[in-house]
């Protein structure tokens, strides 16, 4: 290319292009200046493919350190013991809520005791 830039820029008679044609010039500038990015843009997308490939065998993201190792006997939660402590409670409340219901109706048979429930839901009322 430098050589027949020369002949043309020298005007030897041996180029096709006459030395006096400047577009002529022009045009073989510019067609060796894109020739010459088309290569540079294949050389740099060779590249940058090369380099995600290499990215994308190196990615590791996730390393074992440690395999993971079975366990002799289960540690949490203790559903057996939570179960029984619920069932416990659970019937702890409902002898509760039995008795104070129990209360409530012998209190509501006899008459002196139910008028005093009944002044004592008035006071609660009241505030």
């Amino acid at each position: 290319m430098k050589r027949e830039l020369a002949k043309l820029e020298g005007g030897d008679g041996e180029s096709k292009l006459p030395a006096t044609n400047s577009a002529g010039l022009e045009n073989l500038r510019r067609f060796r200046d894109m020739k010459f990015l088309e290569r540079l843009t294949e050389l740099l997308t060779q590249q940058f493919e090369a380099a995600k490939i290499d990215e994308a065998k190196s990615a590791t993201l996730v390393q074992v350190l440690d395999k993971a190792v079975e366990p002799e006997r289960k540690s949490e939660p203790k559903r057996a013991l939570i179960t029984i402590l619920t069932a416990l409670v659970a019937g702890f409340l409902a002898v509760i809520w039995a008795f104070i219901r129990e209360a409530g109706q012998r209190a509501r048979q006899n008459p002196e005791q139910a008028y005093r429930l009944e002044t004592l839901r008035g006071y609660l009322r009241w505030r």
